[in-house]
């Protein structure tokens, strides 16, 4: 009962930990923090120069290679903490210390992204950025129009 218990627990915590992330993901997409390849995917609409793909994609190589070893680590831990829990007699105190250590690297891990969305974001001109967000705003109304089939239905009758 109590390994049950304990293992519930950490599970709990390391996906809770996942949805924390996705939760900060989700924050910086509304803040306007955008990652290097949706600029490039839309680099003839924005208009960017070849100077400014590059650098796109060098900030997107660096944090793809600081990330890797990161991500490596995590799921490490992640097993560590699994291979803890599911021992006959759990230590908590061993399991406090890998959670802890996982979350330090969850969070690294964000830091690095939010480093790079805020470089990505000093490469566009202010055009580019209106642009940008034109595009956004089209996107959106796109998807708002698709996501009302009970106005469409109406329509229909």
């Amino acid at each position: 009962m109590k390994r049950t218990v304990v293992l519930s627990f950490c599970l709990l915590l390391l996906l809770g930990s996942a949805s924390f992330t996705q939760g900060f993901m989700e924050m910086s997409i509304t803040a306007g923090i955008i990652n290097a390849d949706k600029y490039i995917a839309a680099k003839d609409k924005l208009g960017l120069s070849d100077g400014q793909v590059a650098k796109l994609k060098g900030i997107k190589n660096d944090l793809e290679q600081k990330n890797a070893g990161l991500m490596k680590k995590s799921n490490e831990i992640s097993k560590g903490i699994i291979d803890l829990v599911r021992a006959d007699d759990p230590d908590l105190a061993q399991v406090e210390i890998k959670l802890n250590e996982y979350e330090k690297v969850q969070s690294d891990i964000m830091l690095n992204k939010f480093a790079a969305a805020k470089d990505t974001n000093k490469i566009l001109t202010k055009e580019q950025k209106g642009k940008w967000l034109a595009l956004q705003a089209k996107r959106r109304a796109a998807i708002k129009n698709r996501m009302q089939p009970a106005k469409i239905m109406r329509k229909v009758k």
